[in-house]
């Protein structure tokens, strides 16, 4: 998982903040190999795209980097509420086996 941070400012580049003096930013997502097959980016607006002004996002990186599942926001996201549900995914998702990124998503919700 990686930290509740915002996914980029206004006007910046999409990126994951990770601690306080380093950043994933998209290019870095598509370079990595292998990705992990699963991503959940509690951060806020880690899954908007802006296609027509030529930016993606973390989580489109994700997936075109071969990634087989993210779960992202298109909105703001609080610290604490998506920490939150963060866990209560990682409960779902790692205590059933078979069950997949959307429906662990949708029971911690």
């Amino acid at each position: 998982m990686w930290a509740p941070y915002p996914a980029g400012e206004a006007g910046g580049l999409p990126h994951l903040q990770i601690g306080r003096s380093s950043r994933l930013e998209v290019h870095d997502i598509l370079a990595l190999r292998p990705v992990p097959p699963v991503a959940f980016l509690a951060g806020c607006k880690t899954g908007l795209a802006e296609l027509d002004a030529g930016s993606t996002s973390a989580a489109l990186a994700f997936l075109l980097a071969d990634g087989q599942q993210v779960v992202a926001s298109r909105e703001n996201v609080d610290d604490a509420e998506g920490l939150a549900i963060a866990r209560r995914f990682y409960a779902f998702f790692g205590r059933k086996a078979g069950l997949d990124a959307a429906m662990a998503m949708h029971l911690a919700q």
